[in-house]
């Protein structure tokens, strides 16, 4: 959890939802550690009179970028003890289907951070603000007016484009997908996206 105690300010960093890039916009560096994503239960509480913010994403784009960046930690070695990363160790040549279907549906998704359910954040820290990583121009453009100061936003960590969702999934997949993260296809109003959305691995 990112904490401005001088703006009273709390930003919410979920993971593969821009966050490296709007977390360098709010001054809090371009270098996140595990223990930054983490939200205290009582972080709304603590932090009532704060303004607290996130990003989300659209879960079946958000799945996929997940999977895109597990697969690359692990080209690089980074495997550390992360269930997910283990799996595709085992199984380099998985693809996104299978991943999801092999692993994905029978993980404890909240204890694996870059597939966590984004309600785990919202739930904790009961952001006032939702920005949107579909909209992300014009939401960061409503933050600027909000804290009444300039967010020169970078396009972080991130990787080339990958392809289309439709292309990644098939029906099985996207039911699987939206049955895990149905709280947050609810609460957030998503819907699986229309045609020609890229799934890359977005940062953070």
């Amino acid at each position: 959890m990112n904490v401005c105690e001088r703006r009273k300010l709390v930003f919410l960093h979920i993971t593969k939802t821009a966050g490296v890039s709007i977390g360098e916009a709010l001054g809090f560096g371009s270098k996140v550690s595990d223990a930054q994503h983490d939200v205290a239960m009582d972080a709304a509480e603590r932090y009532a009179d704060y303004l607290r913010l996130c990003f989300v994403r659209n879960p079946w784009a958000r799945a996929l970028s997940g999977f895109r960046y597990t697969r690359r930690m692990v080209e690089k070695g980074v495997v550390k003890s992360d269930p997910a990363r283990l799996f595709i160790e085992s199984r380099p040549t998985v693809d996104f289907r299978a991943f999801v279907a092999d692993f994905l549906q029978g993980a404890e998704i909240n204890r694996i951070l870059h597939f966590r359910q984004q309600m785990v954040w919202i739930r904790r820290g009961q952001p006032q603000f939702i920005g949107r990583v579909e909209r992300m121009d014009a939401d960061v453009a409503a933050l600027s007016r909000l804290l009444g100061e300039p967010l020169p936003v970078r396009r972080l960590n991130a990787s080339a484009p990958g392809e289309a969702l439709e292309d990644a999934y098939d029906d099985r997949t996207r039911a699987i997908v939206g049955r895990l993260y149905r709280d947050d296809v609810r609460f957030l109003n998503y819907r699986f996206p229309a045609s020609g959305v890229d799934g890359g691995d977005t940062d953070g």
